[in-house]
């Protein structure tokens, strides 16, 4: 692809969809994080001007992410807006926006990407707003990514479940886990939502898409997978505080994620806990 690629954001995703377009020989991809322009200065709009090239294809993964306050959802509503006001008159290719499954309602039933938006959370709100300030302002092919819970290497968030049980494991301390760690969650791999995203700027993909696994594991399910390869280490449970996020519960079909990644296998999470014994997740 001749086409420059350009990705605002320098996290977790970023970074794997970085090295997954290079290895793909994308030649043409530049990537801008916080130090090259920090998009919450109105100073951005000058420099993502003389940045960007019409025809870019635009990846914005740009957040202070999880929000969990109002602070937060301002900030990163004021970084879109920046945006939005530096892109006016560009022309571009195609757009992909990194959303979150925090839009969608809480349901008994698997989850696609018809089903009833309605978050419940300030990141979720954060997210649903962005989607819709690009969709109403936005004249090219846009492409909304909503994956569920990321978990890989090089995961910077050590948030609750795959990598900070491996990672307790692995450094001989116990795991623990919420309740009974009864609840069902889709946790999918950052191979996965790369391997997606790259399929998508191929495709020139327009719509929304959730990035999932199609499978939900509960968290003890999960803890008791690493304790099965890391022996010594049991399984402490703490008692929980407020109510059980989701009802307990959240499915995703991945039938529309399979048939846009035909080539590539969506990574097992149990599978890819046993493979995890053979080297340290850093």
């Amino acid at each position: 692809m001749k086409k420059r690629i350009i990705i605002f954001g320098a996290g977790f995703i970023s970074n794997s969809l970085l090295e997954k377009l290079k290895i793909n020989n994308f030649q043409d991809v530049i990537q801008i994080n916080k130090k090259k322009i920090d998009l919450f200065q109105n100073s951005s709009i000058k420099k993502i001007k003389k940045l960007l090239q019409n025809n870019d294809i635009i990846i914005f993964i740009a957040a202070r992410a999880p929000v969990k306050n109002i602070s937060m959802l301002e900030y990163n509503i004021k970084i879109l807006h920046n945006f939005i006001e530096a892109i006016e008159n560009k022309k571009i290719h195609h757009f992909i926006y990194v959303s979150s499954d925090a839009v969608y309602d809480d349901s008994k039933k698997f989850i696609t990407e018809k089903s009833n938006i309605n978050p419940k959370s300030f990141h979720g709100l954060m997210h649903y707003y962005r989607e819709r300030i690009l969709s109403n302002y936005l004249n090219c092919p846009l492409c909304i990514v909503r994956p569920t819970l990321v978990y890989g290497e090089k995961d910077p968030h050590n948030g609750y479940g795959p990598n900070q049980f491996i990672r307790s494991a692995q450094n001989k301390k116990n795991i623990k886990i919420f309740g009974n760690g009864e609840e069902l969650r889709d946790h999918v791999c950052i191979d996965t939502v790369s391997d997606a995203i790259y399929e998508l700027i191929k495709k020139r993909y327009n719509g929304a898409i959730n990035i999932v696994s199609g499978r939900a594991y509960s968290f003890k399910d999960i803890a008791n997978r690493v304790i099965k390869n890391y022996k010594q280490i049991k399984l402490i449970k703490i008692a929980r505080k407020g109510p059980m996020p989701h009802d307990g519960l959240r499915k995703f079909d991945d039938k529309l994620l399979k048939n846009i990644i035909r080539k590539h296998k969506i990574v097992n999470l149990l599978d890819w806990i046993d493979k995890k014994k053979k080297y340290r997740i850093k």
